[in-house]
């Protein structure tokens, strides 16, 4: 009785170790899921929260107000002019169009939010968004506190994904660089596959991956997808306006493409 006493000390002692070791190892509390703010990223004056915010009642109000000086964009570093652009309060209307046209929405962004519009000028805006992107682990979710700042994390990361697919930040990128980004979306949405069962994400951010290197490999008229795009609306459909319902096994079929085009 008492060695099996022991031995039940020791194995709950055992479980605890491998517990606390695996929590240590985790994202978290490895420190890799902070990304510090560039020096010089832009604080909007009115947003969320401040009183001026709860009184406009369109959303083009809203834009109008997050407009940033152009004396102070160009002071920016691309970083820096980044980060402010992903802090911009409006782009959260983006997956809001879920269904709908969630590229075209982006486009109006692209073209109408100051922050964009500078952005998209940036020669290197597709190597800094590469690297930002590459910073970003969507197993980082698991950080968030609550659903809500959770839900901004996952939208966040997808709308992230649908600007980088913006043509006029792909043409800033080299093949190489492309190619990368490509991997890096392959990479990204076998993490949140792997973490749709427990709710953590949706078809939708998995959908944003396979938009992304759609788009990429479309920009390189690519031959292997322009024969499966070309005679397809559904794939036609997909990647001009993200259009629902996702087909899982047609995001398997452009995948297949996207790791031919890595290598």
């Amino acid at each position: 009785m008492k060695t099996h006493i022991i031995l039940s000390i020791g194995l709950l002692f055992l479980c605890c170790f491998f517990a606390c070791k695996k929590d240590d190892e985790s994202p978290c509390a490895l420190g890799s899921c902070t990304i510090q703010k560039p020096p010089g990223t832009y604080d909007y004056p009115i947003k969320p929260g401040t009183p001026q915010w709860a009184f406009f009642s369109s959303q083009q109000e809203k834009l109008d107000a997050v407009q940033i000086p152009q004396s102070v964009l160009q002071g920016m570093t691309t970083q820096a002019l980044l980060q402010t652009c992903m802090d911009c309060p409006v782009l959260v209307d983006i997956p809001l169009n879920i269904g709908a046209n969630v590229p075209g929405i982006t486009h109006y962004y692209m073209t109408n939010f100051s922050g964009l519009i500078a952005l998209s000028k940036r020669n290197d805006a597709g190597l800094v968004m590469l690297s930002r992107y590459q910073a970003i682990n969507p197993a980082c979710i698991v950080c968030r506190d609550n659903d809500l700042e959770k839900g901004e994390f996952s939208l966040g990361l997808s709308t992230f994904e649908v600007i980088f697919g913006h043509d006029s930040i792909i043409r800033t990128l080299s093949l190489s660089q492309k190619k990368e980004t490509v991997r890096e979306s392959l990479r990204k949405y076998e993490i949140k596959d792997s973490m749709l069962v427990s709710g953590y994400y949706t078809e939708y951010e998995l959908a944003t991956c396979v938009y992304l290197m759609s788009k990429i490999m479309m920009a390189e008229g690519y031959p292997p997808f322009m024969q499966l795009y070309s005679p397809d609306p559904h794939v036609q459909l997909f990647v001009q306006k993200l259009s629902l319902p996702f087909d899982k096994k047609m995001f398997q079929d452009i995948m297949k493409i996207a790791i031919q085009f890595c290598t």
